[in-house]
């Protein structure tokens, strides 16, 4: 005798659901030519399908992923990005991301435009002297003067002995380091171009034209006597 043993399937079934966005898009800031990475984590029932647009209504070409990458980034596409995912069911719109485009300017650029007005005229070229001060328009950049005054220059004031020392006064630009130097001189005036630190960079603070001072202790003490000089700190 055969016994058929009985079989019993319960099939439950789920309604389908519409797009649910976890996580949208991040702002972002690149400067440019770097790549950035836009994403999306969505649930709800497969197959979800994606699309991003640029500032609100403009989709993306070929952007129909959960992510969205730009591999290399320009000033033109600074703006909103943001995700439309959707199914069978329906669809959700993410909160737009914020892309900003940070363009470095070249400081020695803003510094010509800012005392000349122009960034290609003769007189604002790198190695112009435009008031005949002996200095390119580079080294007053670097020193922190000002190219169109005569009077904004970067030489020794006074070397005055006080007792056994010896002070020297300065004027400069505020914003660089200045380092102070001294050779070995002779009783008719000659002197070795053997210049030596003898300080260690001096800060000048502020901006603008300034003066500064340095003591060199024991300096007037010194035999051979000394002659200085003032260059540009790292």
């Amino acid at each position: 005798m055969l016994t058929w043993a009985k079989t019993n399937w319960l099939v439950t079934s789920y309604a389908s659901t519409a797009p649910v966005i976890a996580a949208g898009p991040q702002n972002q800031n690149v400067s440019p030519n770097n790549a950035i990475t836009f994403t999306v984590i969505a649930g709800g029932s497969a197959p979800l399908s994606y699309q991003w647009y640029f500032n609100t209504n403009s989709p993306i070409a070929g952007a129909t992923n959960f992510l969205f990458t730009l591999t290399n980034v320009q000033a033109t596409n600074a703006g909103i990005y943001s995700v439309i995912v959707s199914n069978s069911v329906g669809s959700a719109v993410s909160t737009g991301a914020t892309l900003t485009v940070t363009v470095l300017t070249d400081p020695f650029v803003s510094w010509q435009s800012q005392y000349f007005g122009c960034t290609n005229c003769a007189n604002a070229a790198p190695d112009a002297d435009p008031f005949g001060k002996g200095m390119s328009n580079t080294n007053q950049f670097l020193l922190g003067l000002n190219p169109t005054n005569p009077a904004s220059v970067f030489r020794i004031l006074s070397v005055v002995p006080q007792s056994n020392d010896v002070v020297i006064i300065w004027a400069t630009g505020g914003g660089p380091t200045n380092v102070v130097q001294a050779t070995g001189g002779d009783v008719n005036g000659g002197y070795s171009t053997n210049f030596t630190d003898i300080s260690g960079p001096i800060a000048i603070p502020g901006s603008g034209d300034t003066t500064n001072n340095y003591r060199d202790t024991g300096g007037a003490t010194n035999n051979p006597s000394r002659y200085y000089r003032i260059r540009l700190g790292p």
